[in-house]
């Protein structure tokens, strides 16, 4: 699965993609369960995440989107088949 976003990136964007289900979590604890645990989204690993416009993201949110790609990438290392890629 593939997920191109020109926006601030966060788990609701990630959630319809993926068919995450109604009742699930948009923190980052909920994300991490759902892309390593699995069984939660109809659409299951290998994800590739593209931000367009990284850059451009506003003060206000830089943290959180830094925070979102850190979690992506961690998952990455940790053997989990998900990447994310950010171009300015």
């Amino acid at each position: 699965m593939k997920l191109t976003t020109s926006t601030t990136p966060s788990s609701r964007q990630l959630a319809p993609p993926v068919g995450a289900p109604s009742w699930h979590g948009h923190n980052f604890n909920a994300l991490h369960d759902s892309i390593v645990v699995g069984q939660i989204n109809k659409v299951e690993v290998p994800y590739l995440i593209k931000i367009k416009n990284f850059g451009l993201i506003g003060s206000g949110a830089k943290g959180m989107a830094a925070d979102f790609v850190r979690l992506i990438k961690e998952l990455r290392e940790s053997g989990c088949p998900v990447d994310i890629e950010t171009e300015n």
